[in-house]
């Protein structure tokens, strides 16, 4: 009998742990604030000599730039991605740190006449190897170039509350602009429309004015406890990289096929009982019944013997 329910129970425990796992990848940790509005923006954000300074990085490190390492909903975008915490951060301060290789982090935007150029999402790269998803608390964007002939190429933002079930009326919408700094809501779904311009230049030119260059910042609340777990410094090749929500999502694809094969199974078992059961009780009842039949007869005829008995004491007696 125990041995029937060993697929039950396996079916339990790979269903309670499945919902477990569904819980941790999928409830992420918000930290934004309910007074925290849904964008902010600044015109002339920066000084000129600052931009201009920014400018000149950029045009220096564009023709290193040829891959795409900002994740899938960045498909159509190059660029590099830097993971530091509050140690890191006073790294890159120092100028003599790697050379100066990395003092910003950038994504270069080519004009792609359909499908957005940023597909949406929230912003969840946090630089900690945890099966949790941590949502930024704000996120920054620096517009450092916007082609003066760009047609479209607006930043779209919608409240925290489920993904959007429509990409046509954003809550908000952002003009890109250089030197324009644009603050949301980390928490806030976003994307960035598709755009051209109109010189209808298709062609990846590494020429900073023909390109439309932004400096992106994504600013996370961590815990105490949290927070030893945090990267000091990284200068990632690809920013989906989490070993720990990796091995999670391995385990949610196999144990999904291991929960139909033991569904299968236990279904299985549950026929065999049943029809064992229903075996069972259609055998017992016709002995029963025989049973009774027997005992039935038996009792008529021990009453029968004792009628002749009685008949044949009285006669004796009358003779007597």
């Amino acid at each position: 009998m125990a041995e029937s329910r060993l697929p039950l129970l396996l079916v339990a425990l790979v269903f309670g742990g499945r919902q477990v796992t569904k819980f941790l990848s999928r409830a992420p940790v918000i930290t934004c604030e309910s007074s925290q509005p849904l964008v902010r923006t600044l015109r002339q954000a920066l000084s000129e000599e600052e931009l201009h300074a920014l400018q000149h990085e950029i045009d220096q490190m564009l023709p290193t730039l040829t891959e795409n390492n900002l994740g899938y909903g960045f498909k159509k975008t190059r660029g590099f991605v830097l993971k530091f915490n509050r140690n890191g951060a006073k790294k890159l301060r120092d100028l003599s740190f790697m050379n100066g290789t990395y003092r910003l982090s950038g994504s270069i935007l080519r004009p792609f006449h359909s499908g957005p150029a940023v597909s949406l999402h929230v912003d969840d790269t946090v630089g900690i190897n945890s099966v949790r998803k941590y949502l930024a608390h704000s996120v920054s964007v620096l517009y450092l170039s916007v082609p003066s002939s760009m047609i479209g190429g607006s930043l779209r933002l919608w409240r925290w509350g489920g993904e959007p079930k429509t990409l046509d009326n954003p809550e908000a919408t952002v003009t890109p602009e250089e030197n324009k700094l644009t603050v949301f809501r980390g928490d806030s779904y976003h994307m960035v429309e598709a755009w051209t311009s109109a010189t209808d230049e298709d062609v990846f030119v590494p020429a900073l004015k023909s390109m439309r260059v932004s400096l992106v910042l994504e600013a996370y609340r961590i815990s105490d406890e949290v927070y030893p777990q945090a990267t000091e410094f990284d200068a990632s090749t690809d920013v989906e990289v989490n070993s720990a929500r990796a091995a999670l999502a391995a385990y949610n694809d196999i144990t999904s096929i291991a929960l139909i094969v033991l569904c299968l199974i236990a279904a299985a078992v549950c026929v065999v009982e049943v029809m064992g059961w229903h075996r069972v009780s259609r055998g017992s009842a016709p002995g029963v019944s025989r049973d009774a039949k027997g005992d039935d007869a038996q009792a008529l005829g021990n009453k029968g013997d004792v009628r002749k008995r009685t008949g044949r004491n009285n006669k004796g007696a009358a003779s007597r």
